[in-house]
């Protein structure tokens, strides 16, 4: 029987960035703690220099400081990941996690990410690690095994689909500037949540 894997994203698929960079934001600038605080209580705004009210170079210095002090051990984990990727690793289905973290620019993103995994016990059978992450796909030769992938970021989405690979944008955050791109350039399924995912085993007729 033909492997079957789904190759799926971390960061705003599996790990809650946005709710993780916040509760650090809260606990590490107090000055933006109040911005912090407002985020935490909508659901629907994204995060970035403007709307955290600080100049561009200042809040690169929140990123790289988030990255380099393990930031991102503590983000919490999306609600249903972990059964999400029970349910496949017992269906025979084969987890590939696919990250464009940049293990290139921080020596400790690697550690800190293997830990969050295994400290919130998830399951996977390999991690790969890309910023073109189709491209990936495509030069490991597993196009034809991926039964589906899921991103949080449209141009992942737009790439998968012109794989020919079923793909799911997993939009948590709501983010309508992008629905425009979304509907126009993808057969993609767009969810709310990893809830929303149906899960089939190899040995089950798809429908």
């Amino acid at each position: 029987m033909k492997t079957q894997i789904a190759v799926i994203d971390i960061d705003g698929v599996l790990a809650d960035y946005r709710v993780g960079l916040l509760f650090w934001i809260r606990q590490s600038w107090p000055r933006l703690s109040q911005k912090a605080n407002y985020h935490l209580g909508r659901s629907d705004t994204w995060i970035n220099h403007e709307s955290m009210g600080v100049p561009y170079r200042q809040w690169l210095d929140v990123l790289e400081m988030f990255r380099m002090a393990g930031g991102k051990q503590a983000i919490p984990v999306v609600e249903g990941a972990v059964e999400l990727l029970r349910s496949l690793k017992t269906g025979g289905v084969e987890v590939v996690l696919l990250t464009s973290r940049p293990i290139d620019l921080y020596s400790n993103i690697y550690r800190d990410t293997m830990e969050w995994l295994r400290n919130n016990e998830l399951c996977y059978d390999l991690v790969l690690w890309s910023k073109s992450k189709a491209e990936m796909v495509h030069k490991m030769r597993l196009t034809d095994k991926v039964i589906f992938a899921i991103d949080d970021e449209i141009k992942h989405v737009v790439e998968y689909d012109l794989l020919g690979i079923k793909t799911y944008w997993i939009d948590l955050y709501n983010k309508q500037a992008e629905l425009e791109t979304f509907n126009t350039l993808t057969r993609a399924k767009r969810v709310l949540s990893l809830k929303e995912i149906e899960v089939y085993s190899p040995n089950e007729k798809q429908p």
